[in-house]
């Protein structure tokens, strides 16, 4: 359970924990080297583009982080109902469907 853990450990250790997982995402690291170079002027210093660079990410990545907290702990009450869950689970589930009947129906484009 996902509650317990986060109340048997302390909130740092638990935002250390969650900066390592994120910084060792393989995902986000072959986003992030395919991404920067774009943005990167050859023939200017680059360490300092790739600080802005990732420093603007991690900016923009704590903003968005601290969004989806707030809205989750807003909406945590509201979800955590037995009835809300199986409406939830209806409409992501319908939705799930829908996404699928639309990628099966969809025609390749040449």
């Amino acid at each position: 359970d996902l509650t317990a853990v986060s109340r048997a450990m302390p909130r740092r250790r638990l935002f250390q924990r969650a900066v390592l997982v994120n910084l060792t995402n393989p995902k986000s690291i072959i986003f992030l080297a395919a991404l920067f170079p774009q943005f990167i002027i050859p023939h200017q210093p680059q360490a300092l583009q790739y600080l802005v660079l990732g420093v603007t990410t991690i900016v923009v990545d704590i903003v968005v982080m601290i969004g989806y907290a707030t809205l989750a702990r807003r909406i945590a009450v509201w979800i955590k109902g037995p009835h809300q869950m199986k409406l939830l689970n209806r409409v992501f589930g319908g939705l799930f469907v829908a996404i699928g009947a639309l990628l099966a129906s969809a025609r390749r484009m040449a």
